[in-house]
């Protein structure tokens, strides 16, 4: 984890001994939201031996928080750590939670008939999991304070990457989507996910529940569209996921953040999508 921060003399990255990743944190201004994924990766000693002589080790739940919030310049209590989507791979926030810049939070919704539409017995298991765990984190930001707005989705489904390999959850969130502002126009594009084999019945809803995001955004002034990420979501990321910025080249100056103060700037290991066959 890198910090960008504003000095007399210029920018200057400050480098942290953590691991974290870009998708795995999300800020509505007050907060900063983060899963256990983030404690989990700092638990265990690095498998790179050059981390370990950077200071890279073994942290308690404590000491993985106080680092995060002091190279963010901000409190603990600051920092909301949430669980993982069960069975997703990447194990980030963003994967079903979005910031809007009026401090609503977006938050997927696994309707029941979404749940129906579920394919294999281990779809639906997965979807039921996921869709208890969503209801949770709404009523905990709810009872928060978070202004909270619930967008449906599909539940997971199941997918092969090639013969052999065992099946991997594929989630098609309306969360991980990218927020855009050219020249003052307010855009967002939407994930469209389209798998080889999907049921016609999983179609149809995948329709209209997009229809519903595209509403639920216009609604707020945005101009929506969607992208077909289809080829991306097989490889474990969406939209936000391919626009976390990279880790700076020790040959490149850093430019200043935009506003002053800090910024969370680039990562160690920043969200790759694994390379497998396309649908």
């Amino acid at each position: 984890l890198s910090a960008l921060r504003t000095r007399p003399g210029g920018p200057a990255l400050t480098w942290m001994p953590l691991m974290h990743e870009g998708g795995n944190s999300v800020t509505d201004g007050e907060r900063v939201y983060t899963t256990e994924r983030l404690i989990r990766d700092n638990a265990v000693p690095p498998m790179d031996p050059d981390l370990a002589l950077r200071g890279f080790q073994p942290r308690t739940r404590e000491e993985v928080l106080v680092l995060f919030a002091a190279t963010l310049e901000r409190p603990v209590s600051d920092v909301v750590v949430l669980p993982e989507l069960p069975g997703d791979e990447t194990g980030h926030v963003d994967m079903f939670l979005m910031a809007l810049e009026d401090g609503t939070l977006v938050l997927p919704e696994i309707t029941p008939d979404a749940i129906a539409a579920a394919g294999a017995s281990d779809e639906r298991r997965l979807s039921i999991q996921a869709s208890a765990m969503l209801d949770i984190v709404a009523m905990r930001l709810g009872r928060a304070g978070r202004r909270v707005e619930r967008l449906p989705m599909l539940g997971a489904r199941l997918w092969v990457p090639k013969p052999g390999r065992a099946a991997e959850p594929v989630y098609a969130t309306p969360t991980n989507a990218l927020l855009l502002n050219v020249a003052g126009e307010r855009r967002v594009l939407l994930p469209k996910v389209r798998l080889k084999g999907q049921p016609r019945a999983q179609r149809h809803l995948a329709e209209r529940f997009e229809a519903l995001w595209l509403a639920a955004f216009r609604r707020r002034g945005y101009t929506a569209e969607l992208v077909d990420v289809s080829r991306l979501a097989v490889r474990h990321g969406l939209m936000r996921c391919v626009t976390a910025p990279p880790c700076p080249s020790s040959s490149r100056r850093p430019t200043a953040p935009p506003s002053a103060g800090s910024q969370a700037a680039a990562q160690c290991r920043p969200c790759q999508p694994k390379p497998t066959r396309p649908p």
